[in-house]
């Protein structure tokens, strides 16, 4: 990268080569600012844990390929000062958890909250899955889709970039860059894949010390997600009046 002349590059890859050679970071003000305008109490950060996609169904009833959501981690901060409260469901039985899945996401999700996902197109589409699944949840499910927005947009879109990203938007490259002391290096379970093995050798697991052992794991796992996003909300807001980045 530092032979490439800057003149071939895009702003884009500007970004990146500056921050490799002379540690730049950047933000536009005006374009965070607008973002975390468009947002409002309750503020939620969600995350979902899924299934990997394997051609045998793991439960009657669901198609090849399909992803199943087993786990929710949510934040919810209800007012403007207010200290966010987590809560989470991880499904921990021997079947469909779909049902039980939906019916406490959507008992702790306030009634018109912003909700703020990262990469919001994963979500919205395990939403929709369950929307046709349970038709009697349609209009619940479509007005929780209708409220989602996607924090990890303004990284995606360059509106704000720090060297120590390398070129990525990953939360677990954004994370650690904006907030000290946080990480996924040192979890047991640190990625999604590790997440979706871990259950599906949890709700077969017989030994209860092991079964227990995963179950903490999973769930310190995803309430890092939320926490994260959290986080590098509250760092949005300080960068706005200069005190980071």
């Amino acid at each position: 990268m530092e032979d490439v002349p800057a003149s071939a590059l895009g702003w884009r890859q500007k970004l990146q080569l500056d921050g490799l050679l002379y540690h730049k970071n950047h933000i536009d003000k005006n374009a965070v600012k607008a973002f975390l305008d468009s947002l409002w109490f309750p503020l939620c950060f969600m995350d979902f844990e899924t299934t990997y996609m394997v051609p045998i169904p793991l439960f009657d009833g669901m198609r090849p390929y399909e992803q199943l959501p087993f786990q929710f981690s949510l934040h919810v901060i209800e007012k403007e000062g207010a200290e966010p409260v987590h809560y989470a469901y991880l499904a921990k039985d021997l079947k469909n958890p779909c049902e039980e899945f939906l019916s406490n996401l959507l008992a702790v999700i306030p009634a018109g909250a912003s909700v703020l996902t990262w990469n919001q197109i994963f979500e919205i589409q395990r939403l929709r899955e369950l929307a046709a699944r349970f038709p009697e949840k349609r209009a619940e499910i479509s007005a929780l889709i209708e409220n989602i927005r996607d924090l990890m947009a303004p990284f995606r879109d360059k509106s704000i970039y720090h060297w120590k990203f390398n070129g990525s938007y990953s939360i677990k490259d954004v994370l650690p860059a904006l907030v000290d002391g946080y990480s996924y290096e040192k979890l047991s379970i640190n990625s999604g894949d590790m997440a979706s093995a871990a259950w599906v050798r949890m709700i077969q697991e017989p030994d209860l010390n092991e079964q227990q052992r995963l179950y903490s794991e999973l769930l310190e796992y995803c309430h890092l997600d939320t926490l994260a996003m959290v986080l590098i909300w509250k760092e949005m807001h300080a960068m706005l009046e200069n005190r980071s980045l």
